[in-house]
């Protein structure tokens, strides 16, 4: 049996509708600790597009889970868990679509060493200042 584990966590997130217009983000598994909320580990502009808040709860070198709410509805979240071998990518909407507050979140666990599609050509690879991989598709 290989002994494997994931290293990056992939996000995309999208308010439009269609997933036309979405944000790609990618964590690095040593900065998600149980607690930590990835969504304020970036910075958007919070005021112009209602966000969800994501909360790790837990994180193994085979699994995550996480939980998925916006501010202020924190008994209406939704629980996610992805694990490598059995369910490594999934795509929930967050939110009422009566109410402006809703999102298509796609996750997916990538292994050390997998590829990662960006779309973009840049001379440094997509890294930003800090050594993370940030990518707007």
């Amino acid at each position: 049996m290989e002994n494997h584990m994931w290293d990056t966590l992939t996000l995309v997130l999208s308010s439009d509708p269609e997933r036309i217009g979405c944000v790609r983000i990618h964590y690095d598994r040593d900065e998600l600790v149980s607690g930590c909320n990835i969504m304020r580990e970036r910075s958007f502009a919070r005021e112009r597009f209602p966000l969800p808040e994501i909360v790790v709860v837990s994180s193994t070198p085979l699994e995550i889970e996480l939980r998925a709410y916006y501010e202020g509805e924190e008994d209406l979240g939704m629980d996610i868990k992805l694990h490598l071998d059995d369910d490594p990518e999934m795509w929930i909407r967050i939110g009422d679509q009566q109410e402006e507050r809703q999102a298509s979140l796609g996750l997916r666990l990538e292994e050390f060493g997998d590829s990662v599609e960006d779309g973009e050509d840049t001379e440094d690879g997509g890294y930003d200042d800090d050594g993370r991989y940030d990518a707007w598709a």
